[in-house]
């Protein structure tokens, strides 16, 4: 018998998928079972998750569950490397959108200029490099939810910084050496808009588009924007400790910043909780055009990348796209917004066969 390799691919793909969610079952809940545990399971949700969904209020239907958000992330297959590899997503999306410039790599102790404009064959260049930048983010190629991210400053003095913290040029070194696929790159200085929150981290904005086959047109089903608190320094994801906010799509209006305690529970915050600036109730400016931009960018790659979640620096002028997200985690669901709710949404994941 010869099998049709798209079969196979399928197949294989649809293992992947369940094995990482009991690959996560057993992170969140442990190894005992039990039938409450068991239904979970059955309706595709884990049984304990670090942020928790009410199931009184919204039926199960209502969300996204934790199988069909791990098969979004397959939605864009093979395509997806765009979005998950660091320096291949700043290469090709600066042809539709502004994007941080990479300048070196990282890896196995060795460092590789990746930009034109550059050259650093060694660490000690990095160090001259950063004394005319000023600033440089450091990142894992492939990375996500905020973590591994450093921020390198020259500060008057010829001291550096990372993280806010000093580090002697001989530590400096010895950290580079130690970074295994790792970016070097551009700093984006967000506007005073996104800093008057929390000048000390970059605080960004998420939009996420899926992509509407029957139509051939993007959506937002949501979009939030992000606040970095001092144990988060330099990145401010939630996952880390930060804040979030879900923005009125239609006005652009933030609402009630969102933290998550340990047990999964959310604590809202009308102002930042060490800034004092407020929060809930401020309009996001040029919400309409940023939005309009960002989907058409999600139109022209829509035939081959369904889903993205763009992460977005404004600036006083104009915005940066500093990441996109292959498998946006939809974890939000559970305080306000179940995202199978919505007729667009739901349409979209049973064309895909998502659902």
């Amino acid at each position: 018998m010869v099998y049709n390799k798209n079969h196979i691919e399928k197949f294989y793909i649809w293992v992947v998928e369940w094995l990482t969610f009991f690959k996560k079952e057993l992170n969140f809940g442990g190894y005992n079972l039990n039938p409450k545990r068991i239904s979970y399971w059955l309706k595709g949700f884990h049984s304990k998750r670090p942020v928790r969904y009410d199931f009184n209020k919204w039926n199960y239907k209502s969300f996204v569950s934790d199988i069909e958000m791990i098969k979004l992330t397959f939605l864009n297959y093979p395509y997806s490397k765009l979005l998950r590899n660091k320096m291949i997503f700043a290469n090709y999306f600066r042809n539709y959108l502004k994007t941080p410039e990479n300048y070196f790599l990282l890896s196995n102790g060795c460092i590789k200029t990746v930009s034109d404009n550059i050259t650093c064959k060694a660490f000690e260049d990095v160090e001259k490099f950063l004394e005319q930048k000023k600033k440089l983010i450091l990142k894992p190629v492939f990375g996500a939810r905020g973590s591994g991210i450093y921020l390198l400053e020259a500060e008057v003095d010829s001291q550096i910084l990372l993280n806010k913290k000093d580090i002697s040029k001989q530590e400096l070194f010895t950290f580079l050496a130690n970074l295994n696929d790792y970016l070097g790159c551009e700093f984006i200085d967000q506007g005073s808009f996104s800093k008057k929150f929390f000048h000390q981290t970059t605080n960004t904005i998420r939009i996420t588009t899926m992509y509407n086959e029957g139509n051939k047109s993007a959506f937002v089903p949501y979009a939030l924007m992000r606040f970095g608190r001092p144990k988060t320094i330099p990145a401010d994801n939630s996952a880390i400790g930060g804040l979030l906010s879900m923005i009125n799509l239609k006005t652009g209006v933030l609402g009630a910043a969102i933290e998550f305690d340990s047990h999964g529970e959310a604590i809202y915050y009308d102002s930042h909780p060490e800034t004092g600036e407020r929060i809930s109730g401020v309009t996001i400016p040029n919400w309409e055009g940023l939005v309009n931009k960002i989907l058409a960018v999600a139109d022209i790659i829509g035939p081959i990348i369904k889903i993205v979640g763009w992460d977005i620096v404004l600036r006083d002028k104009d915005f940066v796209i500093i990441e996109g997200n292959n498998g946006p985690d939809l974890f939000f669901q559970g305080i306000t917004t179940p995202l199978a709710k919505s007729e667009e949404v739901l349409s979209f994941l049973k064309h895909y066969k998502i659902r």
